[in-house]
């Protein structure tokens, strides 16, 4: 019964790995532009690795840092924060090399070019840098 258990319990922690690294959300932004795609008679394939990881890209920059709604919302991603770190890290780096890799590799060398100036926004920079020393309070930003 305690083998079982215990084989429950890992499972249970993949599952809230994936749900908090956000795959599964990653997963349903690109089945919505799948579907978006299919609606509208035209090829999902070229994108669908884009917005797989710019979600996951976007989403584990974000949870790099904390917001302190999580402690009342969602305490176990608060409790799990640390542990997840050096994932999100990884996570963020290897969705970035999809994005810049997946746009050459279809063609879209403007892209490449277009994802510096994306990253430099103030709007980005603000929300995923909060070392910057900038407030965001009650503006449109946050």
């Amino acid at each position: 019964m305690g083998h079982k258990l215990a084989g429950i319990q890992r499972i249970q922690s993949i599952l809230v790995t994936l749900y908090l690294l956000e795959l599964v959300g990653a997963t349903a932004v690109t089945s919505l532009g799948w579907a978006a795609c299919r609606i509208l008679r035209i090829e999902s394939l070229p994108s669908a690795p884009l917005w797989f990881a710019g979600y996951l890209l976007v989403y584990n920059l974000d949870r790099l840092y904390p917001d302190p709604a999580d402690l009342v919302n969602i305490s176990i991603r608060s409790r799990k924060a640390g542990q997840l770190r050096a994932a999100r890290i990884t996570l963020a780096f290897l969705s970035a090399a999809v994005l810049l890799v997946w746009s050459l590799l279809t063609g879209r060398w403007w892209l490449v070019l277009a994802l510096p100036f994306a990253a430099a926004n103030p709007a980005v920079l603000l929300s995923a840098c909060p070392w910057s020393g900038i407030s965001t309070e009650g503006s449109f930003l946050r």
